[in-house]
């Protein structure tokens, strides 16, 4: 039996969670051959297409979305959003600030958008002669297809940037896990720089970009998340390896099934006991005994002292730092034979961290 346009739909998306692209386009395509009067199909392969830098697919998808959108405001104001992302990466910077304008009418408070228009800006404001039309006259027609004395052919500078060869994207791991008040994503790419970083949040979007040292810019988005967050209470730090982004989620306790997408299978939250509603045991007591204090206050007489205590903090602190803390810790109590322990791998990765012994003590080689 012949898949519904709607069930290759949904498998579509999970490829595209997947970061399977090449499989979600043939799903998506599949989906609208079956059904091309849906436009979320033609704006989810339209975003599908941009994720392997195939711009000019993405721009035409993006024109049907919007044409047989029918008044939806949130696919055409999304699809005219993706579109001037697709002109402005290919340097049709007059249309990309039309679409750009456009979708201002319809979500004018878009954080994604409030991006785009800025980068646009700036762009105009650094070369101003990239927004002005050119002049189609008989003698400008004439000179693109003269040909010079060496007998190569003259090529319009606007039509060589149209034409400019999109080198394929790198492809960025990241991964995400969760718990009951945040969702955690990694984005593996080393060694950069904090104030290269970007991270804009809304209720339902992320958008990470970063500053790369060839001058161009690398983007990641999340558009839709699959629940609401606190953008407030979000936050992101920049490590050795990678950046981490935290997530507040707006209900506590639900858990996400997806990232990104509509999330259908909406977990019950977890519920947490209040005092009246916690369980008793049974006892042949007459006295009740509140349990749970009971409990805390054993643990709390079971905390380890002198070296365990000791040995119980460092590996706390090893186990909540950084990847260069680690890094920092593991060379400097290893070169140092157990003398020394650092966190600070700016000073120990210059040279060999020399031992220590105490004071009183003299350091001698294994069996001498």
């Amino acid at each position: 039996m012949a898949k519904t346009a709607s069930e290759l739909f949904n498998e579509a998306n999970s490829a595209f969670i997947d970061e399977e692209y090449e499989q979600a386009l043939e799903l998506y395509t599949k989906a609208i051959e079956s059904d091309c009067s849906n436009a979320e199909y033609f704006l989810k392969r339209c975003i599908t297409y941009q994720k392997v830098n195939k711009l000019k697919e993405s721009i035409n998808d993006a024109d049907m979305a919007i044409k047989i959108s029918q008044g939806n405001q949130k696919i055409a104001s999304k699809a005219y959003l993706r579109k001037g992302i697709s002109e402005f990466e290919s340097e049709l910077y007059i249309e990309a600030k039309s679409d750009f304008e456009v979708a201002n009418t319809l979500i004018p408070n878009d954080t994604i958008l409030k991006k785009w228009q800025k980068k646009i800006t700036e762009k105009e404001t650094e070369n101003p002669s990239l927004f002005k039309k050119a002049e189609t006259t008989n003698t400008s027609q004439s000179q693109d297809n003269t040909i010079n004395n060496n007998g190569t052919e003259q090529q319009s500078t606007t039509t060589e940037q149209q034409q400019k060869v999109q080198l394929p994207p790198q492809k960025v791991r990241h991964e995400w896990f969760q718990n009951e008040n945040f969702v955690t994503i990694s984005v593996f790419i080393k060694n950069v720089k904090s104030e290269n970083v970007t991270v804009d949040l809304e209720n339902r979007a992320l958008s990470l970009t970063i500053k790369l040292p060839t001058g161009s810019d690398f983007l990641f988005d999340l558009d839709p998340l699959a629940h609401e967050i606190i953008p407030e209470e979000s936050k992101y730090s920049v490590l050795s390896t990678k950046i981490e982004i935290k997530l507040k989620k707006k209900v506590m306790g639900i858990k996400w099934s997806i990232l990104e997408g509509e999330d259908d299978n909406i977990a019950a939250p977890v519920t947490t006991l209040n005092d009246a509603n916690k369980p008793t045991y049974p006892s042949s007591s007459k006295k009740k005994y509140d349990w749970d204090s009971l409990e805390k206050s054993i643990e709390e007489d079971e905390k380890p002292e002198g070296d365990a205590a000791l040995n119980n903090l460092f590996q706390q602190i090893y186990r909540d730092a950084s990847d260069e803390t680690k890094r920092a810790m593991m060379k400097s109590y290893i070169e140092s034979n157990g003398t020394c322990l650092s966190t600070n791998w700016d000073e120990v990765k210059k040279s060999k961290v020399e031992c220590k012994p105490p004071e009183g003590m003299i350091a001698k080689a294994y069996n001498s």
